[in-house]
């Protein structure tokens, strides 16, 4: 089990508790739960996915990614971020996720994610014709969409823990995560067109 250590300059010794124990950690698991609950909370993935392309958000912007993530009011987004900041913020202090890379960051959400004790609903996908039974090949290109979300969902989270160094200040800060579920949009949305041209792939 890896720990770290550092000595401020008042000499105090700070020690974090080994980064294997967030796959168990309850606050880490809310974390990666809430992230793929937002697929299923949106309202428009693929219009929130267009925000991923846009340099700079804009209070308007952000205005119109709190609706589309299903929140009655920008008020309402903010309060989610701000919980969403508290959380990683504790985790910080017990862990020093900063320490860690994002793709490193990801890798653990993902171990947590496949780890028998996670429990989450995963997005559905919108399809109007089922065509009867599911045959192999489209049971194939389901479960390759769910490991395309569930990888959006960590990188994700990573990119909000990343978004600490923003949330120094407020406004910073909300366009920082708001940024990070634009570009979790737009990678889900890519997962469920791919899986959508996968499946009809199959039954032609």
């Amino acid at each position: 089990m890896l720990s770290f250590s550092f000595t401020t300059n008042n000499e105090k010794e700070e020690t974090y508790r080994p980064i294997q124990e967030l796959n168990s950690d309850s606050r880490f698991i809310g974390l990666l739960q809430d992230q793929l609950q937002l697929v299923n909370n949106a309202k428009d993935l693929k219009t929130l996915a267009s925000y991923d392309s846009k340099e700079n958000l804009s209070n308007a912007d952000i205005n119109k990614i709190s609706t589309l993530l299903g929140y009655k009011s920008r008020a309402a987004y903010e309060s989610a971020v701000k919980s969403k900041v508290t959380v990683i913020k504790a985790l910080e202090k017990d862990y020093n996720l900063s320490k860690y890379s994002k793709e490193q960051l990801t890798q653990i959400s993902l171990t947590t994610m496949n780890s028998r004790s996670f429990k989450a609903v995963m997005p559905t996908i919108i399809d109007g014709d089922t065509g009867g039974d599911t045959s192999e090949c489209e049971r194939l290109c389901e479960n390759s969409r769910i490991a395309c979300i569930a990888a959006a969902a960590a990188a994700a989270t990573a990119g909000h823990v990343a978004c600490l160094a923003a949330d120094t200040t407020i406004i910073l800060g909300i366009a920082c995560h708001a940024a990070v579920a634009a570009t979790q949009a737009a990678v889900s949305h890519q997962c469920n067109t791919t899986a959508a041209q996968c499946v009809h792939a199959c039954r032609n």
